[in-house]
């Protein structure tokens, strides 16, 4: 009769070892495994990010194309367009006629320094064979203190297309094919880059201390 309670204790505690030893195998796969889960999680959003900068990147050059003029987009700076464009808004600019143009249309002009203006149409006259545009800042007292040629004007704005984001685009403009180059690759690294957890083989057994 002891013989017997003995084998059913020993059985007893072999049982709850067996589970004991089977409950830690899988905590332990568990845990080794989340952080490889976070890893992939956190590498296709990195992905995503990526593609989208260089979508943002790439965009302004087929705008070009699709827009008929150099510069579709154009970045407000300062405040002389307020409150019709605030300052960091990003225009949509499309090929403007000349002879189209009208009194209260914002054009997208290069002053003779080379400098960008966006400023809004207050009078047009043709003189010698060409349009001119007296134009005038919204939030300014007075128009601009001279002509504008329609060899000048680049374009006419169509609308905002994103508001306050132009200064962080504007600062990766000088750099946009560096950058392009750059994200493309670490997105192709990202992408192809083999899953250490596809690599890991089955957790191996382990030895119980006094086992």
């Amino acid at each position: 009769m002891r013989s017997l309670k003995a084998n059913s204790s020993l059985n007893l505690l072999s049982s709850i070892n067996t589970t004991t030893n089977s409950i830690r195998r899988e905590l332990r796969q568990k845990l080794s495994d989340e952080p490889l889960e976070r890893f992939e999680r956190v590498k296709r959003d990195i992905a995503v990010v990526l593609v989208v900068i260089v979508a943002l990147l790439l965009f302004n050059e087929g705008l070009k194309l699709i827009a008929g003029t150099e510069v579709p987009l154009a970045i407000v700076e300062g405040y002389s367009m307020w409150p019709t464009y605030d300052d960091g808004d990003i225009l949509l600019v499309v090929r403007a006629i000349p002879s189209d143009l009208k009194v209260g249309d914002v054009i997208i002009y290069r002053k003779y320094d080379g400098t960008l203006v966006v400023h809004r149409i207050v009078d047009k006259s043709f003189i010698d064979g060409k349009w001119f545009f007296k134009t005038q800042g919204d939030n300014n007292l007075y128009p601009d203190p001279y002509l504008v040629s329609e060899d000048q004007v680049v374009g006419r704005v169509a609308g905002k297309l994103v508001p306050k984001v132009g200064v962080v685009f504007k600062a990766m403009m000088p750099y946009k094919y560096v950058i392009t180059c750059l994200l493309i690759v670490i997105a192709m690294v990202l992408a192809i880059r083999p899953s250490d957890k596809k690599e890991r083989g089955p957790v191996e057994p382990f030895e119980e201390e006094g086992g």
